[in-house]
This record gives C-alpha cells, sequence and structure tokens, in this order.
C-alpha cells in the first residue's frame, strides 16, 4: 500500500512539473474541467455503473449464489449516500487525474500506465476490512476501467459516474460491502 502511496505523491510531482513545463493549467492536466460534458460524462458512467452492477446481481440472483434477506433503506445505508460521492471524487483525481497522468507522462505509453494505475489502485486497497489477493484484483480491473474512462474522455468525470455508481448500487442500495465496509443497505 505503502507504494501506492508513494506513487500518488511522485507522480503528482510529475504532473506538476508538466504543468509548469507547458503551461498547461492544474485543473485541466488532472482531468477537472467544468463544464456540460462533465456532467453528461458524469451522467452517463453513473447509468453505465448501475447497469453493470445491477447486472452482475440478477446474474448471481438468478444463478441462486445470493439470497434477499430484505429490503429498503436503512439510516445507515443514507449516511453513505452522503458520503460516497465525496470518496469516489477523492479517488478518482488522486489515481487518474494524479497516478494515471504522472504515469502516462514517464512511461509515455498509455496502455502501460493504464495497467500500472490499476494495479496501484488495487494495491491500496489492500488495506481494507477483509481484503483478499482476489479482492485486490478485483479493485484493480476496476481501477482500469475507470482508467480507460479518463483516457477515453480526458476527464474524470465519466470514471468518477461509474465509480460512484459501482459504490453506491453495490453497497447502499443492493447490501453488500463495499471495500470490506457494511454500508447498511438491504
Amino acid at each position: 500500500m505503502a507504494l501506492s502511496w508513494a506513487s500518488v505523491a511522485s507522480c503528482a510531482w510529475v504532473v506538476w512539473l508538466r504543468c509548469r513545463r507547458t503551461g498547461t493549467s492544474l485543473p485541466r492536466a488532472l482531468g477537472l474541467v467544468a463544464g456540460s460534458a462533465a456532467l453528461r460524462d458524469a451522467a452517463g458512467g453513473f447509468v453505465l455503473g448501475s447497469v453493470a452492477v445491477a447486472g452482475i446481481f440478477l446474474v448471481e440472483r438468478i444463478a441462486g449464489w445470493i439470497v434477499v434477506a430484505g429490503v429498503g433503506p436503512s439510516r445507515e445505508s443514507l449516511r453513505w449516500l452522503a458520503l460516497l460521492p465525496a470518496s469516489a471524487f477523492a479517488e478518482e483525481v488522486l489515481f487518474r487525474g494524479v497516478l494515471l497522468t504522472g504515469l502516462v507522462v514517464l512511461l509515455r505509453r498509455r496502455w502501460p500506465a493504464l495497467a500500472a494505475g490499476g494495479a496501484m489502485f488495487g494495491l491500496a486497497h489492500l488495506s481494507n476490512p477483509h481484503a483478499t489477493p482476489l479482492s485486490a484484483v478485483s479493485t484493480a480491473l476496476g481501477g482500469i476501467v475507470y482508467g480507460l474512462a479518463f483516457l477515453w474522455t480526458d476527464a474524470i468525470w465519466a470514471g468518477f459516474g461509474l465509480h460512484l455508481a459501482w459504490n453506491v448500487v453495490q453497497g447502499p442500495v443492493l447490501g453488500f460491502p463495499v471495500s470490506g465496509i457494511d454500508m447498511g443497505g438491504s
């Protein structure tokens, strides 16, 4: 995990130096440009992420791998609904805006940067409650998907929408742990 955070810090320095050298604004370099495309991309990412998690849930339910024990929001799930947007936004800024951008600059190639950024994202989640090597690989794959959205749009918004939907639908809506944390969903 320390390697992931050291990599983020190093990449922050690389991105800052590149911005100084090229005259690019830091918000633009981090994919933080606002506007109508940002809202459209975040909403589109949220819809796509919601459909993906709901589809996985339906397959697991039809296969009999899960049982629905109850339905309805809890006070705990509502609290998490308020906290998850800030968490997903912070992770997208750090891991896609800073880390992935810095890795692309350092490695000069998008695909190796994407793979390394996903791996760092998975490693950073190993300190979560009940984390396993399989959960780290799963999280790394999620990081690659969010990274693809970042590289495709040159902004964090689509990946933010995907990330937020994944966490919200998986946790407070469907009741599964998110990063090993029980969010009190149904």
